[in-house]
């Protein structure tokens, strides 16, 4: 994926401008992009790989990466969260 591409959608859904995406942040930029979920926490528990209660930048590169089949697994791939991320 594009960087710069990814880097202004993070900034984007980082709506309280910390740096961080915490699980408000997360649950709205997914429903935003149409993102499907029903167990919400165990898909929460492979986005936060450290565990630390929120999405940093690597942990929302990981889950643009991810093209999933999975329902909790699925974040929409990236092309999608980029593409909404950038919408204005």
């Amino acid at each position: 994926a594009n960087f710069l591409k990814v880097a202004l959608a993070f900034r984007k859904f980082d709506t309280n401008k910390s740096g961080d995406l915490d699980r408000d942040e997360v649950v709205r930029a997914l429903r935003y992009m149409g993102v499907e979920f029903e167990n919400f926490d165990e898909m929460w528990t492979v986005i936060d790989k450290d565990g630390s209660g929120s999405i940093d930048y690597e942990e929302f590169l990981s889950m643009v990466r991810r093209r999933g089949t999975d329902t909790h697994n699925d974040f929409g791939g990236s092309e999608m969260i980029l593409r909404k991320g950038l919408d204005e």
